[in-house]
């Protein structure tokens, strides 16, 4: 009777665990998100930069403009992230987007190595 408890006990949360995964409807596309979540990284980065007793204040002033960009109030961004973390193959799904996207981007910067600036001298500056 115990192993047939214990069997009908682990098909139960072998089923439970299977379950899709499923993200409210928040108001927002894929490319939205994308967007968002970008920007989150690139602010998140650019806080790091600043002394840890500035961070917290930097971090509002971030949000509430991310905020403003993505036309959304702070609170459904908070939101937002909260539902999107919720789905952890979506989030995944996104992030590697993301993180394509911000790859990209970082490349697109990046001066060509092979290639020397020249140093242009006030004689060649008047020509």
């Amino acid at each position: 009777m115990l192993k047939l408890l214990t069997y009908v006990v682990l098909v139960v949360i072998m089923c439970s665990s299977c379950k899709k995964e499923e993200l409210p409807d928040i108001g927002m596309s894929d490319e939205e998100l994308i967007a968002l979540l970008q920007d989150m990284h690139i602010a998140n980065t650019a806080i790091r930069k600043y002394k840890t007793d500035h961070r917290d204040s930097i971090a509002q002033i971030l949000r509430a403009e991310m905020a403003k960009i993505h036309n959304i109030s702070e609170e459904r961004l908070e939101f937002v992230v909260e539902q999107i973390q919720r789905s952890p193959k979506r989030y995944l799904k996104l992030e590697k987007e993301v993180v394509t996207n911000l790859k990209a981007l970082k490349d697109s910067l990046k001066i060509n190595p092979t290639v020397n600036p020249k140093v242009v001298s006030t004689a060649e500056k008047k020509r």
